[in-house]
């Protein structure tokens, strides 16, 4: 009984931990539709189906149209993903996971711990450390954000002389993400 005890209070006392999966782990769930994993060469489909996938460090995501899936890092965050869609994750560094988007509808991504390091359509970088935020694709490769909530966003842009100085861009913010304009 003191055993129960003393694991109840341990449990209460830290919240956050998550003693299912060890850190480190991303998890993918299909929601709906199918989804393509690629890791190094290899290629498999999932479907809502089919268990959660314990995901390598490195790997290529295409969500079909209508299909929608999360990536879960235990006790650190989540991104959702409604297709079509096509992105890269690399979490060699499991505190700091870097996406890159080559393609969305939308994606809604939060994080509690650590800080997710994101590459966008049209040169657009941003840091998101403890908060949430909403991307959505726009007319030809503008992208929307949306700050939910949390630390403020870094954002930075790859202008035509290379990248310019960060922004911040404060909780509740909405902005529209353009590609730069070239002149001849």
């Amino acid at each position: 009984m003191l055993a129960l005890a003393s694991l109840a209070l341990a449990a209460w006392a830290a919240p956050d931990l998550d003693l299912t999966e060890p850190p480190g782990v991303a998890l993918l769930l299909v929601e709906r539709g199918l989804v393509a994993v690629r890791t190094g060469t290899e290629l498999e489909q999932r479907g809502s189906w089919d268990q959660p996938l314990e995901l390598a460090p490195e790997i290529s995501l295409e969500v079909g149209p209508g299909g929608s899936c999360r990536i879960r890092f235990p006790s650190r965050g989540s991104i959702r993903v409604l297709g079509p869609a096509r992105l890269k994750l690399d979490r060699r560094d499991a505190s700091r996971p870097r996406l890159r988007v080559d393609r969305l509808r939308t994606l809604d991504c939060e994080m509690r711990r650590g800080t997710l390091l994101a590459s966008l359509p049209g040169d657009w970088k941003l840091e998101l450390t403890g908060g949430a935020l909403g991307l959505a694709a726009g007319r030809g490769q503008e992208v929307l954000l949306s700050h939910h909530g949390g630390a403020c966003v870094e954002l930075v842009h790859k202008g035509i002389e290379g990248f310019e100085k960060p922004v911040a861009v404060p909780p509740g913010a909405r902005l529209r993400l353009r590609p730069p304009v070239r002149r001849r």
